[in-house]
């Protein structure tokens, strides 16, 4: 099983594989720092008590910002502009 708690240059050659990305050398040490570092962030963070604590699903309050729709009635007759009407509906190309 992999330590997932260790980054070295091994398990980040094996995500660039995954991911299709080739680094330099100085990308590598790069980045096996800042993923320690991340995962030690991690670490701390599992160690908060949240036993009491409802899981915040949206950060910020959802609310509606749409405008309320105002039905208009157009004055324009569109059968008109077509030949193509069958039993007062519009026929159009089959499609299937």
């Amino acid at each position: 099983m992999v330590d997932f708690q260790k980054v070295d240059k091994d398990m980040l050659s094996r995500i660039c594989s995954n991911a299709k990305l080739n680094l330099t050398s100085s990308e590598e040490e790069k980045f096996v720092s800042e993923m320690g570092e991340i995962l030690t962030a991690f670490r701390e963070l599992e160690s908060v008590d949240t036993k009491e604590v409802q899981p915040a699903y949206h950060a910020t309050e959802i609310r509606n910002i749409w405008r309320d729709d105002k039905v208009k009635k157009k004055s324009v007759d569109i059968k008109k502009n077509t030949g193509a009407l069958e039993n007062g509906y519009i026929i159009g190309p089959k499609l299937v």
